[in-house]
């Protein structure tokens, strides 16, 4: 299943439980919880689109963008052709990457090191549900990056992420 399923949709895993673990100390592991049909989370491709070819590349960056929950295969391959996403997706069926980091939100960005170093927003673009700026003025998620790969830890560790909840099965 998993093979046909990535010949459709080639950014599309599925998550394993316990696959989320920070394995090397230099390394740098950043997540970007997002839902398909989550409005916010929708709007905010263009702009993970820029920041993850920016910094795809960077060595110690491990990137995964979750979308949290049981979704249907067709449902994130319309995501992806709609919103032209540019970067690979992975499917965490039973939440299980939601509840080892604490996830709560889609858009959210969770950053590890050798523990959170940043939790929250990718940007001050949204400041409340259904209100945002024309232009974000804080770049939490990228001023994080430049942090970390300049030796230092982020200024800001944890912001409020505005977006639509991650609803996890009991």
């Amino acid at each position: 299943m998993i093979k046909l399923l990535l010949i459709f949709a080639p950014w599309l895993t599925i998550i394993q439980p316990d696959v989320v673990s920070h394995k090397d100390p230099q390394s740098v592991d950043v997540y970007v919880f997002l839902a398909c049909e989550c409005p916010i989370s929708q709007k905010y491709v263009p702009i993970l689109n820029s920041i993850y070819s920016t910094y795809k590349d960077t060595p110690g960056f491990n990137w995964t963008f979750v979308i949290p929950g049981r979704i249907k295969k067709s449902e994130v391959q319309t995501f992806i052709k709609e919103f032209d996403v540019q970067f690979p997706l992975e499917v965490d069926a039973r939440t299980n990457t939601v509840k080892k980091l604490h996830a709560s939100t889609t858009p959210q960005v969770i950053i590890v090191k050798d523990s959170i170093v940043y939790t929250g927003a990718i940007d001050n673009w949204f400041y409340e549900l259904g209100k945002y700026r024309r232009e974000a003025t804080e770049n939490y998620l990228i001023d994080a990056l430049e942090a970390i790969r300049q030796g230092r830890g982020p200024t800001v560790s944890e912001t409020e992420a505005v977006g639509c909840p991650i609803a996890i099965p009991k």
